[in-house]
């Protein structure tokens, strides 16, 4: 099979969980062009040619996937674990527990305005201490999605190499972008320890033949990369 049937299998896969589904190429888009452009000059490059980004039901493709990837499948698999989470959560709420703090920090100027409104004091623009928000602090509900994603992502290379990789390099490479400025160091220092366990169970439970059961969304994407070994 090839590395773009194993792409639109998961795809479709993923459709039985959202119908609404899809994908895009970020450089097609006008918003992701924006998001690119303001990341670069935030010093955090590489947005539109390395990253896979979900908003909603729809993800991003990144240039460099247009170069043809063997593992594409299972970077769309991951994908639509957030896909599927915004569709169970519903995708405001998803938003908010997923940007969280951070938006408190797009709450300053608004607050400040309200609070000087009501107060009749400049005292009110104490509220615009809320823009400290807006710093890297880490976000634990950040975190928890993106180990939903990245429990996938450890289950697909484990069911396709059988458990016959370096799974300590695996976990250390996770760790350095939960730490680093790709998810806008959501996992640093303060929770390292949370996502490294985490990380640790998840292969302890893959070793042990479990971890996905229960999990329907785990066990159909399990099924799919044995399929893919057939």
């Amino acid at each position: 099979m090839t590395s773009q049937e194993k792409f639109d299998s998961t795809v479709a896969m993923v459709k039985t969980f959202d119908p609404q589904f899809g994908w895009i190429w970020k450089s097609d888009s006008v918003l992701h062009r924006t998001i690119g452009w303001i990341f670069d000059k935030l010093g955090m490059p590489g947005y539109l040619n390395s990253f896979w980004t979900t908003f909603k039901n729809t993800v991003g493709r990144p240039n460099c996937a247009k170069l043809g990837m063997e593992y594409e499948w299972s970077v769309m698999a991951h994908e639509g674990r957030h896909a599927y989470d915004a569709r169970r959560l519903t995708f405001p709420l998803f938003a908010l527990i997923y940007g969280f703090p951070q938006w408190l920090g797009l709450l300053a100027v608004p607050l400040a305005v309200l609070l000087v409104c009501l107060t009749g004091s400049w005292l009110g623009l104490l509220g615009l201490l809320a823009l400290g928000f807006l710093a890297p602090i880490p976000a634990i509900g950040r975190t928890i999605l993106e180990l939903r994603g990245y429990r996938v992502s450890m289950s697909c290379d484990f069911w396709t190499y059988n458990g016959g990789i370096d799974f300590s390099h695996e976990i250390k490479s996770f760790l350095e972008i939960f730490e680093g400025g790709t998810y806008y160091y959501m996992g640093a220092s303060l929770l390292k320890g949370y996502v490294e366990n985490k990380l640790n169970y998840y292969l302890a439970e893959l070793n042990a033949g479990k971890g996905y059961q229960g999990d329907t969304y785990l066990t159909t994407v399990r099924n799919l990369a044995l399929s893919f070994l057939q």
